[in-house]
């Protein structure tokens, strides 16, 4: 029986660190797209601003 506790809780925590591996990668990839999102956001303010000035003068 102790046996079959040990192998139960080897295979949860087997589990547990393939659970960390997965939200350490999700959390990568939400940076990379929110610095991705954060410079689109600011390119297309930088165009918004040179076309009204371009219209204007």
């Amino acid at each position: 029986m102790e046996a079959n506790v040990d192998a139960t809780l080897k295979e949860i925590r087997s589990d547990q660190n393939a659970m960390r591996t997965d939200i350490e990668r999700i959390n990568t990839d939400a940076a990379k797209r929110n610095d991705a999102q954060t410079k689109w956001i600011i390119g297309v303010v930088v165009a918004a601003v040179i076309i009204i000035i371009g219209v204007l003068g």
